[in-house]
C-alpha cells in the first residue's frame, strides 16, 4: 500500500498541466530577481520566505516549467517519506512501523501535494525530521548531535510556514518541560527565538491589519477546525455525507469521542509498558507518546483559539501534522489486539485514504482553474484584437502565460464591469473566483452593452 501511495504521488508529474492561482503566486515570485522577490512578493504574503528562496534557486537550475517547479514538491515528499520509513524501520517495532508509513504514504495530503508548487511538501520534509529527532532526543536525552540537528531543522521548518512555526513552538515548550540540564534549556529558548523571530517582524509590519474576522478562510467555530484537521487525516468522514449532509459539528463530535477512546486506552497500554515504540523494550516509553498527544492535542486547541479570532484552518495546512498522527495512528494500532478482523478494518480504512488520493490525483491533472488552457483560447482565437483585458487579479498572474504580453487595464472586480466604456470591446478573464455568466451577461445588458 505504501508502494501504491508512492506511485500515485510520482504519476502524471510529467504533465505540464495549468498552474492554479497560488502556484502561479510562487513561479512568478520566484522567477523574479532576489529583490523583487523579497519587496514585491514576499514581505506583503502572509507566508514565511524560505520556499520561496528555494525555489528561486531551483527554477534558475531547471526552469519555471509546471513539471520542472513541481519536482521540487516530489523531491521533498519522497525524501519525507523515505527518511520517515528508514528511520522506522531501523528503530520502532514491526507492526508500528509499518502501519505508521503506511498511513503516511496512502495520505491524501502526502500524495496531493506532492505535485503542487507551493511550500506544503517542503513543510512534510521539515516536519518528519523535526518530530522524528524529538523522538530521537527523548530516547537518549545526552544526544546532543539530535539536539543540535532538532533545533536546526526547527528553525527552518518555523521559516517555511507559519503552521510549521506553531508545530516548532510546541516541539520546543515540550522539551524544555522535558531537558534537565540548564544550557539545553537555554539552546531550546535560543532555538525558539530564532524561530520566531521573523514572524514578529513580518506580523508588526504586514499581517497585524489583516487578522480578525474571516477573510478567504470561513469558519463556524470550533466544529470546523475539528472537521477540517480530521477530514484531512482521515477522508473517510466523509461518508458521513450520506447520512448527515456533512454537518461539521457531527464529524467534529465523531472525531474526538473516536480520537479520545483509542488515546485513553492506548495510553494505559504503554503506561504499563505493554506497547513499545522501540524495539528495545527495556526503558519505559511513556514520554514518546505524552508527546505525541501533547503535539496533537495541543496544536488543535492552539488552532481552535486562533481559529475563533482569525481563521487560518485548511485541510493542507494540516500537512504538518502528519508523521506524528501517522505514529499516533500506528500506537492506537499497535495496542488493539490484531485479530484477523481488526486488519481488515484497517487495510479498508487505508485503502479507502488511496481511493481518495487516486481521486484527487486524477483531477489535478485536469484543473478547474485551467489558466494555461484559458490564456491558450484568447491567444487561438486572437480575442485581443482590438480588445482589452480586464481580470479580477493583479498583472502577474494574468499574464504569465501570454506568450505575446499584452496590456492589463488594472484589476477589476466582474461586478464592475458594467462601469467601463461601452464603445471599446473588452476581453475579461476571471481567475481564481466563480462568476456566474447568466447574470453577469443580463447585467452588461441592461447596462446597454453589445
Amino acid at each position: 500500500m505504501s508502494l501504491l501511495g508512492l506511485v500515485l504521488a510520482f504519476y502524471g508529474i510529467w504533465n505540464d498541466y495549468s498552474y492554479w492561482t497560488d502556484e502561479l503566486f510562487s513561479v512568478t515570485a520566484s522567477e523574479s530577481t532576489f529583490f523583487e522577490m523579497f519587496d514585491q512578493f514576499i514581505f506583503v504574503d502572509v507566508h514565511p520566505p524560505l520556499y520561496q528562496v528555494v525555489l528561486y534557486f531551483w527554477i534558475r537550475l531547471f526552469g519555471s516549467t509546471e513539471p520542472a517547479t513541481r519536482a521540487l514538491s516530489l523531491l521533498f515528499s519522497f525524501l519525507a517519506l523515505l527518511i520517515f520509513a528508514w528511520y522506522l524501520i531501523k528503530n520502532a517495532e514491526k507492526k508500528l512501523a509499518l502501519t505508521a508509513i503506511a498511513f503516511f504514504a496512502t495520505n491524501n495530503l502526502f500524495i496531493y501535494y506532492a505535485q503542487e508548487t507551493r511550500s506544503y511538501a517542503m513543510m512534510l520534509f521539515l516536519a518528519t525530521i523535526v518530530t522524528l529527532l524529538s523522538v530521537e532526543k527523548i530516547r537518549d536525552i545526552n544526544n546532543k548531535r539530535a539536539t543540535y540537528w532538532l533545533f536546526l531543522f526547527a528553525i527552518l521548518l518555523s521559516n517555511t510556514h507559519y503552521f510549521g512555526l506553531f508545530y516548532t513552538g510546541f516541539i520546543l515548550f515540550f522539551l524544555l518541560i522535558f531537558l534537565k540540564n540548564f544550557k539545553e534549556r537555554l539552546l531550546v529558548v535560543i532555538a525558539g527565538f530564532l524561530s520566531i523571530l521573523y514572524f514578529v517582524v513580518h506580523f508588526a509590519a504586514r499581517l497585524a491589519n489583516r487578522t480578525g474576522g474571516n477573510f478567504w478562510i470561513q469558519s463556524d467555530g470550533i466544529q470546523s477546525t475539528i472537521s477540517t484537521f480530521a477530514l484531512a487525516m482521515l477522508p473517510q468522514f466523509n461518508l458521513l455525507k450520506r447520512i448527515s449532509a456533512f454537518e461539521p459539528s457531527i464529524i467534529s463530535i465523531l472525531a474526538v469521542i473516536a480520537f479520545f477512546a483509542a488515546a485513553i486506552y492506548t495510553y494505559k497500554k504503554v503506561k504499563d509498558d505493554q506497547v513499545f515504540f522501540y524495539k528495545d523494550q527495556s526503558f519505559s516509553q511513556k514520554s514518546i507518546f505524552d508527546l505525541f498527544l501533547f503535539l496533537v492535542i495541543g496544536f488543535i486547541l492552539f488552532t481552535i483559539f486562533v481559529d475563533l479570532h482569525t481563521p487560518i484552518s485548511t485541510n493542507r495546512n494540516y500537512i504538518v501534522l502528519l508523521p506524528v498522527v501517522s505514529l499516533l495512528f500506528a500506537y492506537f494500532f499497535a495496542s488493539f489486539p490484531v485479530g484477523r478482523c481488526f486488519s481488515i478494518i484497517v487495510f479498508l480504512v487505508l485503502s479507502y485514504s488511496l481511493r481518495v488520493s487516486y481521486k484527487n490525483i486524477l483531477s489535478k491533472q485536469f484543473p478547474i482553474q485551467n489558466n494555461k488552457g484559458a490564456v491558450a483560447f484568447i491567444e487561438r482565437n486572437s480575442l485581443l484584437r482590438n480588445r482589452t483585458l480586464y481580470s479580477n487579479l493583479p498583472p502577474y498572474y494574468v499574464l504569465f502565460y501570454f506568450k505575446e504580453k499584452p496590456a492589463v487595464s488594472g484589476m477589476m472586480p466582474s461586478e464592475n464591469l458594467y462601469t467601463i466604456d461601452k464603445d471599446g470591446g473588452f476581453v475579461y478573464l476571471s481567475m481564481h473566483t466563480p462568476i456566474d455568466i447568466d447574470e453577469l451577461l443580463d447585467r452588461l445588458k441592461k447596462e446597454g452593452f453589445q
